[in-house]
């Protein structure tokens, strides 16, 4: 049986009548508590100072022959953990009969060039570069 349930029960054996029931004045606001015991102490914390972020450039290069009437790529890659920002090439001196095709970054480490020679003047060289770009952070105290 419920509190209500008994609560009920009591009042009907007592002949009341519930319709007429009333509620008193609200009473005034109780004190406040005592203040709980001191929590226990958190670990310790990293130490750690201020953070400097930084990028470090690098222009890495290769070459390639690219031979008379014909055309070849050239590629340059940066090292692990650089990621490419840009790139090109050059072929060297020769006559006006050379071109490029295609200057292209060809996945997030690498750049390629391709070119072609048409100079009937022999192989010339194609040079090719690719800027990597580096993440740095020192952590200071």
């Amino acid at each position: 049986m419920s509190l209500m349930e008994g609560t009920l029960g009591w009042e009907r054996q007592q002949g009341m009548d519930r319709s007429k029931r009333r509620r008193g004045a609200k009473g005034p606001k109780g004190e406040d508590g005592a203040q709980g015991p001191q929590g226990a102490t958190g670990p310790q914390g990293a130490a750690e100072g201020p953070h400097t972020h930084a990028m470090t450039f690098t222009k890495r290069t290769n070459s390639v022959n690219c031979p008379d009437n014909g055309f070849a790529t050239c590629k340059a890659d940066c090292l692990t953990g650089e990621q490419v920002t840009g790139g090109g090439g050059e072929m060297d001196v020769g006559s006006n009969n050379q071109s490029l095709r295609r200057s292209w970054m060809q996945d997030a480490t690498s750049w390629s060039v391709s070119m072609g020679n048409n100079s009937g003047s022999g192989s010339h060289t194609i040079d090719c570069f690719v800027i990597c770009a580096a993440a740095t952070t020192s952590v200071g105290s």
